[in-house]
């Protein structure tokens, strides 16, 4: 069932229309407070340009935001480049300690294994001129 217009519906049956014609006619009508009119069609406009605005920030904002992840990414594999780089030269680092060791366990070696004749020469020095 349609809302109808009273006072159209009243002005019809006054004027001799039967009372189906006239609910018809007055339910054709549409409610005045459902009718848009020139301000409100002129303020949807001015809000679909303030939106249209806004979605144009919007899209130059995702176009910075896209650039700045692709710069990132960049960033991040350039990292990852350093990071191999880094592993790399602690590998060469660990070889290199590895190797020192050795030769301070040899030169520890070396120095006390020639500790007892440097004393027994020291010795027959001082005591056997």
């Amino acid at each position: 069932m349609s809302l109808i217009v009273s006072e159209v519906y009243e002005a019809l049956i006054e004027a001799g229309t039967s009372e189906e014609k006239a609910r018809a006619a007055a339910g054709a009508i549409p409610v005045v407070e459902w009718l848009a009119t020139k301000d409100d069609v002129s303020l949807l406009k001015d809000d679909i340009a303030a939106f249209q605005g806004d979605f144009t920030v919007l899209r130059g904002d995702l176009t910075v935001l896209k650039e700045d992840v692709a710069l990132l990414k960049d960033d991040i594999v350039a990292l990852r480049g350093d990071f191999t780089v880094l592993r790399d030269d602690f590998a060469v680092l660990r070889g290199d300690l590895t190797v020192l060791r050795h030769d301070l366990t040899t030169l520890k070696m070396a120095v006390f294994s020639a500790v007892p004749a440097i004393l027994a020469l020291l010795v027959k020095l001082v005591f056997f001129p």
